[in-house]
């Protein structure tokens, strides 16, 4: 049994990450802008979601369908816009992409991903949708508009709120940036964290 068979809560997929991943690069990821006081109280306000219980129904063949824009989807998941995947794992974007569209849970590819439009449209046959970061430059947000448009992408997802990037205090004591130049100390991490997972 290897450890991502041992992992049985999100929690636990966090714990193996802080272990295995580089400082910087599982801060990235985990964390937020300023304080992170957004980021708390989103998982805060998220914890106070309660499922309604419905007792005495047959369960022996539950649905979990929906229906979004008149299009039924097989669950009420869409898998979110993530870019910089490949920090974690080279081609993760596409590996989650294929992992989703297996179980018909529709992809949104970021702005910021690692895979190309053109590419992760290749890679995979399913539900794709394309998140477009409003960019400065209307010609480019055409251009990537119209690309995902001509290779099949069915929803476009508009982030409108990011008029500037946040603070995220984490990121810069840990020297991350955007577009990301490594330096010594990130290759010296990933050495680190590399050497560990061999000694296993």
């Amino acid at each position: 049994m290897g450890a991502l068979d041992r992992q049985v809560s999100v929690e636990d997929f966090r714990r193996l990450a802080r272990r295995r991943l580089p400082k910087s690069i599982f801060e990235f990821i985990d964390g937020g802008a300023g304080q992170e006081l957004t980021l708390n109280a989103n998982r805060s306000d998220f914890e106070k979601i309660r499922l309604l219980p419905r007792v005495l129904t047959d369960v022996s063949h539950p649905n979990v369908s929906t229906t979004l824009w008149s299009e039924t989807l097989p669950t009420p998941l869409v898998i979110s816009p993530m870019g910089s995947c490949a920090l974690v794992r080279p081609g993760a974007d596409i590996a989650i992409a294929r992992a989703a569209t297996a179980r018909g849970i529709p992809y949104t590819l970021s702005t910021m991903a690692t895979a190309s439009i053109e590419g992760m449209a290749r890679a995979v046959q399913g539900p794709l949708w394309f998140q477009l970061c409003v960019l400065k430059d209307f010609d480019f947000n055409r251009q990537l508009v119209r690309r995902a448009e001509e290779f099949g992408y069915s929803t476009l997802v508009v982030t409108v709120d990011l008029q500037a990037g946040g603070k995220r205090e984490k990121d810069l004591r840990n020297g991350i940036s955007i577009p990301l130049r490594p330096s010594a100390r990130h290759l010296w991490e990933a050495c680190f964290i590399l050497a560990g997972r061999c000694a296993c």
